[in-house]
């Protein structure tokens, strides 16, 4: 007969590691992040109990809570939450000013968020990559033209490419905002000749678009005098005109 004394020992081994690691993974909660659940619970009840508008404007217990919770919270605990779909969309759009850049590009990025979110995160994004990257994926996007003036908010001479692409869209919308978006880039190489295609566009708000965004290129003054032999173009180039000479 067999003595049993090795099988006991290997056993009583296996229970203590066991035991040792269910009572490690039991360890104290991080104050810092009670905290920050205990802080977002209250703008959560605060959100539900009343009608606070996006970053708590007029409200000021709820902006002094805000406040205190974003000064307060440990790292990657903003960023979880901005990501955590299963919260409310516009308690967590109150939360990006203080996120990552990184999550800010997810939470863009992320098809499964709200729109709401998502559009939040685009007024925060500065990545161009980022941006042009939701503009190739998703040719439905709900706000194609808010994109496109996130490309020109970039400041990247890269961007010229895109936004001239983008003034041969289908939706006016676009083509106007992408002649605004081209604007701001007015000094980059490339940009004028898009502009003054954009002058020919069937859509009169997306010529005078591409009027104004003519007025702050260094060649400002030439370009709307050149504009200005356009009858129909005219009376707003002579007015930018006028406005750069004062």
């Amino acid at each position: 007969m067999r003595d049993p004394a090795p099988a006991l020992v290997l056993a009583s081994a296996f229970a203590a590691i066991l035991v040792a690691g269910i009572f490690a993974d039991r360890r104290p909660p991080d104050p810092a992040d009670v905290a920050f659940r205990r802080g977002l619970g209250r703008l959560r009840a605060l959100r539900e109990g009343r009608r606070i508008p996006p970053a708590g404007i007029g409200d000021l217990e709820y902006r002094a809570a805000l406040d205190a919770l974003l000064a307060s919270a440990p790292p990657g605990a903003l960023d979880r939450a901005v990501l955590d779909r299963s919260d409310d969309a516009v308690l967590r759009a109150d939360l990006l000013d203080a996120a990552s850049p990184d999550a800010r590009e997810r939470a863009l990025a992320d098809r499964d968020q709200p729109l709401a979110l998502r559009l939040a995160a685009l007024a925060r994004v500065r990545s161009l990559d980022a941006v042009v990257r939701v503009w190739r994926s998703e040719p439905r996007f709900p706000a194609r033209h808010l994109l496109v003036l996130a490309m020109g908010e970039c400041g990247r001479p890269e961007a010229v490419p895109v936004l001239r692409g983008a003034l041969s869209d289908a939706d006016p919308a676009v083509r106007g905002h992408a002649a605004l978006a081209l604007g701001a880039l007015a000094a980059e190489p490339g940009a004028v000749e898009g502009l003054r295609a954009a002058l020919r566009d069937p859509d009169p708000a997306v010529r005078g678009n591409a009027l104004r965004a003519m007025a702050r290129a260094p060649s400002a003054a030439d370009l709307l005098r050149e504009a200005a032999a356009d009858p129909a173009l005219k009376p707003l180039a002579e007015a930018l005109l006028e406005e750069i000479r004062r």
